[in-house]
């Protein structure tokens, strides 16, 4: 990192030109070798990709009237969020997220925007170890019918009992029915594991995560 008068010509640059990279750090302008990728993405990352492009397409294929439900519906919906302050989406983003969700976790796919709020649909989430594999199990909170949505687990771990990882931290294990409790996950190794799970409905809405550990010995 280089420390520069007059970056670019000017009295401040920021961002990136070429092979360079331009900053401000403490008061000082500065310029340095631009950074790529601190690693290639991995094969779970390359298809929530591959989702995400596809679920692009669809949109641009969309017409005007679809389009137009769907920012009506992103205009009053907002999207929960683990820091506590829910998030104002675009009509596409809401498809994309919904369409991705759905496939993911049910093998669907979303096509319009939902009716309504998704309901909290499972309580008691609790795990056991149980021949070395990791047991979670839920109860449902009403009686489903023909009604169908999925339970979404990421886990991180195993970490230390001083760390508290947050979803950012944890990989997505796998989605189940939300009738077919309880679901196996065998670990990598012993340890104190972070479970967070979500429900995901038919409409493509999400539940916002919630979170226990469990030690594995």
């Amino acid at each position: 990192m280089a420390i520069v008068t007059q970056p670019l010509g000017s009295v401040e640059a920021r961002g990136s030109v070429g092979a360079y990279t331009y900053a401000t750090w403490r008061g000082k302008r500065t310029v340095r070798s631009r950074a790529g990728p601190s690693r290639e993405p991995t094969e779970d990352q390359l298809a929530i990709l591959a989702l995400t492009q596809a679920a692009v397409s669809i949109w641009s294929a969309k017409t005007d009237t679809d389009r137009a439900n769907w920012d009506h519906f992103a205009a009053e919906q907002r999207e929960p969020d683990w820091t506590g302050t829910d998030k104002r989406l675009t009509g596409q983003n809401w498809f994309v997220r919904c369409w991705v969700r759905c496939v993911l976790a049910l093998s669907l796919e979303a096509i319009d925007p939902p009716s309504g709020p998704i309901a909290d649909y499972i309580a008691d989430l609790h795990t056991l170890q149980i021949n070395g594999g990791l047991w979670i199990g839920w109860n449902m909170t009403q009686a489903w019918g023909e009604a169908k949505a999925a339970v979404d687990v990421w886990i991180a771990g195993p970490h230390s009992p001083g760390r508290h990882p947050t979803i950012h931290n944890a990989d997505r294990k796998f989605s189940t029915d939300v009738a077919e409790s309880p679901s196996v996950w065998t670990p990598p190794s012993i340890g104190l594991y972070t479970v967070f799970w979500r429900v995901i409905d038919l409409q493509g809405l999400a539940t916002p995560f919630q979170q226990l550990q469990q030690e594995i010995t």
